[in-house]
């Protein structure tokens, strides 16, 4: 992902499991090329969302506010004991003007 002034994410979250509590997700931007600026979707609910088991979790967020960047690699994660998920992630974005 490159230079855009707004971006949009969605993410679809399926076939969770684990065991205890339900486990949590949370999406985060590192930029490019060093990687060195981690910027996490305070977004709710992108940041340390609930997913609930036997159901498709569908989280959605915008981020108006995208620096100027030679590029940016998503990462996702999956909190909880034994998590797992089936997880697709959708972003576009709004080129500069």
């Amino acid at each position: 992902m490159g230079n855009f002034e707004t971006m949009r994410f969605v993410v679809v979250v399926d076939r969770v499991t684990a065991t205890g509590a339900d486990p949590t997700f949370s999406l985060s931007l590192m930029e490019e090329p060093d990687l060195t600026y981690t910027r996490f979707l305070s977004a709710v609910p992108i940041n340390g969302a609930t997913l609930t088991r036997g159901q498709t979790n569908l989280l959605t967020a915008s981020d108006p506010a995208m620096p100027a960047s030679y590029g940016y690699r998503l990462d996702y994660a999956l909190a909880g004991t034994s998590p797992s998920a089936h997880v697709r992630i959708w972003v576009t974005g709004r080129g500069r003007a």
